[in-house]
């Protein structure tokens, strides 16, 4: 299950259908997903619930490639001819720079963990339709969203999530939705999201941003 599938269903069932309930933790709903395991499930304290599972198929494996023919062994060596004359270089040739696109920033949806730029109070949030804008709770402050980074939780009381952040630095933490516990997220670069850590020791100094 990609994240894009997860983030859906999270907006699909954010809020309970059968009471219209939105809350999460504090035994009145629980939303577990694990995407590598194409595993959803929501709850609500009202007795509703539902569950998805994907099913994950493994690809077939390649062929084997073509053997190459075998060098003839009885190939006659080339004749080299006495004072060659040198060939003239080739005239180079000018190619047009490319021309570089502006990056296409895409609407935020789903869970969201968001730092305001006016006030740094951090949020976490559900934006149920595509917006490219953030009000802050704090200050009122409106600013646009950038580029989004992924960040994936894992807390110990089992709780499993996926968020959108703009935060970049190396290291920081998202509270649990079902426990409200800090839950800390170190960046990857080689995948270039954010992923649960242990307790280790935080990097103070922000990444560079890209």
């Amino acid at each position: 299950m990609n994240i894009t599938i997860a983030s859906k269903l999270m907006e699909l069932y954010a809020a309970c259908p059968k009471c219209g309930c939105e809350v999460i933790g504090n035994g009145k709903g629980l939303l577990e997903c694990d995407t590598a395991a194409g595993f959803f499930k929501r709850s609500c304290g009202c007795g509703w619930h539902v569950e998805v599972t994907e099913v994950i198929t493994e690809g077939s494996m390649p062929e084997d490639p073509p053997e190459l023919p075998a060098e003839d062994e009885d190939e006659p060596e080339p004749v080299a001819f006495a004072n060659p004359e040198p060939e003239p270089a080739p005239e180079p040739i000018s190619e047009p720079e490319p021309v570089l696109e502006p990056e296409k920033i895409r609407p935020w949806n789903g869970f969201v963990h968001i730092r305001c730029e006016a006030c740094h109070k951090e949020s976490t949030t559900c934006l149920r339709t595509p917006t490219d804008t953030y009000i802050c709770k704090e200050c009122g402050h409106e600013m646009p969203l950038p580029k989004a980074y992924r960040a994936y939780t894992r807390c110990e009381c089992g709780q499993k999530g996926a968020y959108l952040t703009n935060i970049t630095d190396w290291a920081f933490d998202i509270p649990c939705v079902r426990c409200g516990s800090p839950n800390t997220v170190a960046y990857n670069p080689g995948r270039d999201c954010y992923g649960p850590v242990g307790s280790t020791q935080r990097r103070t100094k922000p990444r560079k941003k890209k």
